[in-house]
């Protein structure tokens, strides 16, 4: 959806502006990437693993709801950052709580996961988008006003903006999923000798 984002709502060259959001987005996967595995003594791992999906999704909800690439750019560098953590700390955390035994199955579930819904991803969203954006059309005529001012909410800003609550809930759900099992220094209970609470 990146260039259908770039000509519709930042209204510019759908590659020139989409090369832009990936370059952002990559930059900020390198410096998530790097800050984290520099710092991984020392940070509380599930908080800030939490911390980070639900930065993601903030950050993604923010950067579709600009007008400017500059200030979209930004936003995109900086769920980059998020999902930069996300992923070092997500592997880490599965490393150190998954059993042995079932560390293999757990980890081609996940890769399975991961390959499942991208395709998923890349069928449904652009699909979505358009229908989304015919709704959009019939109901809003693409424009909302909100204490006088007008909204543009194109079908992709609105796709944009569900992605962007799908991972606020994915925070959540990690949230609930850390807050017992993992001690309060950031260590898995289960490797510090003690039975998980």
């Amino acid at each position: 959806l990146g260039p259908v984002f770039a000509d519709e709502v930042l209204g510019r060259d759908p590659g020139d502006g989409f090369a832009v959001l990936q370059i952002s987005l990559g930059l900020g996967v390198a410096v998530g990437v790097i800050m984290v595995t520099a710092g991984q003594r020392t940070i509380h791992k599930p908080r800030t693993f939490v911390i980070a999906v639900f930065g993601a999704g903030v950050s993604l909800f923010l950067a579709a709801s600009m007008t400017s690439l500059v200030a979209a750019s930004m936003l995109v560098g900086l769920l980059g950052l998020f999902a930069g953590t996300i992923y070092v700390l997500g592997f880490t955390l599965l490393h150190e709580t998954v059993a042995d035994d079932l560390r293999g199955r757990t980890f081609a579930s996940l890769y399975t996961l991961v390959r499942l819904c991208l395709i998923v991803a890349l069928a449904v969203g652009p699909a979505l988008a358009v229908v989304l954006n015919g709704l959009s059309e019939e109901w809003f005529d693409k424009t909302l006003t909100l204490v006088g001012v007008d909204i543009f909410i194109p079908g992709v800003r609105i796709t944009l903006w569900l992605a962007a609550v799908i991972i606020l809930c994915a925070g959540a759900l990690a949230w609930a999923s850390v807050r017992g099992v993992l001690r309060d220094d950031g260590r898995p209970a289960s490797l510090a000798g003690e039975a998980p609470t």
